[in-house]
């Protein structure tokens, strides 16, 4: 793993007003590293995208279930990891979510999302719950 000058580790709640609180930790990390608006964007919408994951699919809209949100930052990249404690899923099953029959399903672009938009992804899943891991450039490295 690449040298980072911070690291964080939040505990988030599995309901809807972590998302709040997750966009507000990327705004100010905007400002901190003055990341360019088009990664900022790609940012938020993929860690908004594994956290609503987290939540919903993951630990299933119960309460009683945390979502681990690590940040790892330098000056010239982010690394976020998002851990459920869900029943986890095989990342290899998942609907290929570009094929015509599957383009008009309410789910299923999550992952694809949010593999288009940052520089590396990762998903590792387990009876445990789903790790996403996801890295985003924004400076000479």
């Amino acid at each position: 793993m690449a040298k980072y000058d911070t690291h964080k580790i939040y505990k988030l709640e599995s309901k809807q007003g972590s998302l709040d609180r997750v966009e507000k930790l990327i705004v100010n990390l905007r400002k901190k590293y003055d990341i360019p608006q088009d990664i900022f964007y790609n940012i938020l919408i993929s860690i908004t995208e594994a956290i609503n994951n987290a939540i919903t699919h993951g630990n299933k809209n119960n309460t009683e279930k945390f979502i681990i949100f690590e940040i790892f930052s330098s000056s010239t990249r982010l690394l976020f990891k998002i851990k459920d404690e869900g029943e986890g899923f095989n990342p290899t099953e998942v609907d290929d979510c570009t094929a015509t029959e599957n383009l008009l399903k309410d789910s299923g672009r999550g992952i694809f999302i949010m593999k288009s938009l940052s520089d590396t992804f990762d998903v590792s899943s387990s009876e445990n719950g789903t790790l996403f891991t996801m890295c985003f450039k924004y400076g000479n490295s």
